[in-house]
């Protein structure tokens, strides 16, 4: 959590306030980003289309969530 606290250019203190662990950091940092993409996935899978406008929905939505 240190390493992160001065990547992130703020003191331990602040970091450790608010994640109370390892574990929940890892969770806001890499694991909730990956329940958006979760739930857009789901979105897109129940889009009405042809199985290419299926597809190219995914791929137009996946690009416009990786940009952001």
């Amino acid at each position: 959590m240190s390493k992160i606290a001065e990547a992130a250019e703020v003191s331990f203190g602040s970091v450790a306030y608010y994640y109370e662990s390892k574990e929940k950091l890892f969770e806001a940092a890499v694991l909730a980003p990956f329940e958006d993409f979760r739930k857009l996935f789901l979105l897109v899978h129940e889009f009405d289309g042809s199985p290419l406008e299926r597809i190219s929905k995914m791929v137009y939505e996946q690009m416009k969530f990786f940009i952001q």
